[in-house]
């Protein structure tokens, strides 16, 4: 097989499960758990292995680069998603074009410019403490009660439309050209197959409360690129992706467990 229809069966594979996943942990266990889960780190594993296979160990090292500064292009794009759904409201379309739209502007210069990671991460961060403000400071708590569950047809349809979304960002990432191939490499799908799936069928309130961890999960994805740029010269790369995803775990725990005792600081003081 093709080593680029291998890399799309698994993107499909890996979109159709992490989509599913997240939106039935929002419905049936906690949105917030669901959000920590769509900002995790997923297709980037996948790609960093890709790259590996098809251009050596080194090129994948070196695409770490630039990811920071890919993961800060998605990060705006929540944070734009979220700010236009105050202004739209439960309308899909306007809050998805306003939302690409700053995530193209973010993107496309992000691929044209060759950063050091330090630089690339300069950037991410301050993007990523914005969102933090935007969507969990200023975001009023807002409990929501027992949604209906999804039947099984649709689980399978969002298990299918999570696998497409990511699987066309793969497909237009190589035949895109150099300049767009580059910039779709960081499209946000997960983001926006998840929102697209939970916008429309629960609306602004519930999606303020799903969108809330969604910063967690960006820092975890971030702490797994710094980590696999640094363990994956130390170790080599599988060695180094699993050292990495372990730290991004352990980063992601420590955040939550910070994030809960603030809170319940707060809740005791009221």
């Amino acid at each position: 097989m093709d080593i680029f229809y291998l890399k799309l069966l698994l993107s499909f594979i890996t979109g159709a499960i992490v989509v599913t996943l997240a939106t039935l942990i929002s419905e049936r266990v906690s949105s917030r758990l669901g959000g920590i889960i769509t900002g995790m780190p997923s297709t980037s594993v996948i790609a960093l292995v890709f790259i590996a296979w098809s251009q050596g160990d080194w090129a994948a090292i070196e695409s770490t680069y630039a990811m920071p500064l890919g993961l800060a292009a998605a990060t705006l794009f929540v944070a734009v998603y979220f700010l236009a759904m105050g202004r739209f409201g439960k309308a899909l379309l306007p809050t998805l074009a306003l939302s690409f739209f700053a995530w193209g502007i973010l993107a496309i210069p992000a691929m044209i410019s060759k950063q050091a990671i330090l630089t690339s991460s300069l950037i991410y961060l301050p993007v990523l403490l914005v969102l933090y403000y935007i969507v969990d400071c200023s975001n009023k708590p807002n409990p929501q009660g027992n949604k209906p569950k999804a039947e099984r047809n649709e689980i399978i349809a969002r298990a299918f439309f999570g696998g497409f979304v990511i699987s066309l960002s793969v497909i237009t990432a190589k035949f895109a050209g150099p300049l767009f191939g580059g910039a779709f490499g960081t499209f946000p799908a997960v983001f926006s197959s998840t929102f697209i799936i939970l916008h429309s069928k629960h609306g602004p309130d519930f999606m303020r409360e799903f969108m809330r961890t969604i910063p967690l999960g960006s820092f975890s994805a971030f702490a797994f690129i710094i980590s696999a740029n640094t363990f994956c010269q130390v170790y080599g790369l599988i060695p180094g992706i699993v050292v990495a995803y372990g730290i991004s775990l352990f980063a992601l725990a420590v955040l939550w467990a910070i994030r809960e005792k603030s809170l319940l600081k707060q809740n005791t003081k009221l």
